[in-house]
């Protein structure tokens, strides 16, 4: 159910002051702008100064509500710093708005994944595919998430339909391989990676599924099973800090 809420209160500022603010008729400006805002906001959280970062992050979108690329990347500033329940309120406030936000609701989805919720990043992630049927990243997620609900027999299928399309997609044979993992097919595991095998430019996160699907036969531990599913929902992770899809 999509709430009417933007940020949770930090440093003074509460959920509905923010929204008040936000879609209210007078709004004070600061003395600098949103978007410098946004620049000191990432370079308060590269040096650690996350309360900082918080603060700027949590202004700009007061400053500039309907600006969806400000509100975007200050979710993905919010989720960096360390309030990630922040971000999610930010995107559903957006979401109630403007319902068709496809951006906004993969990245939502994505926070959702890494913070617990895969079946409503699921529900996210089915709507923006319905809207746009050939979003990968939207379909990776999906998968992603069903693995996450222990659906394996509903996610392979997805990985599968995108390395049918890109072959050489390292991230889709990654966590396709994770998926096989856990529903017990390390053979076959194996042999989605063997293209990949030997090749020095493999991503880390390639190599560290190398050391599990090479595990000894057997080794399904409960310490293994739960890097497994740590190193799925990292794919989720990596496209709140990575490229963004357009």
């Amino acid at each position: 159910m999509r709430r009417t809420q933007a940020l949770a209160g930090l440093f003074g500022v509460t959920l509905m002051g923010v929204l008040v603010a936000a879609c209210g008729g007078s709004r004070q400006q600061g003395q600098i702008s949103p978007e410098a805002r946004l620049h000191v906001a990432e370079a308060a959280e590269s040096s650690g100064d996350l309360g900082l970062a918080r603060k700027m992050y949590v202004t700009a979108t007061t400053e500039a509500w309907g600006n969806r690329t400000i509100l975007l990347q200050a979710a993905r500033g919010l989720a960096r710093s360390g309030a990630p329940a922040d971000a999610i309120a930010l995107l559903d406030a957006r979401l109630g708005q403007v319902p068709g936000d496809n951006e906004a609701r993969r990245t939502l989805a994505s926070l959702q994944i890494v913070n617990g919720s895969p079946g409503e990043a699921a529900k996210n992630l089915r709507q923006v595919l319905a809207a746009q049927p050939g979003d990968d990243t939207a379909r990776l997620n999906l998968a992603v998430s069903l693995d996450m609900l222990r659906r394996h027999s509903e996610a392979q299928p997805l990985y599968r339909e995108i390395l049918l399309r890109t072959p050489s997609d390292t991230e889709a044979a990654n966590d396709l391989a994770l998926s096989l993992m856990l529903s017990g097919q390390q053979t076959e595991a194996r042999a989605v990676l063997q293209p990949f095998r030997g090749r020095a430019d493999l991503p880390e996160r390639l190599k560290t599924t190398f050391t599990l699907v090479d595990s000894p036969p057997g080794a399904e531990t409960q310490a293994n099973v739960a890097a497994l599913s740590r190193a799925l929902s990292g794919q989720a992770a990596a496209t709140l800090t990575g490229p963004q899809p357009k």
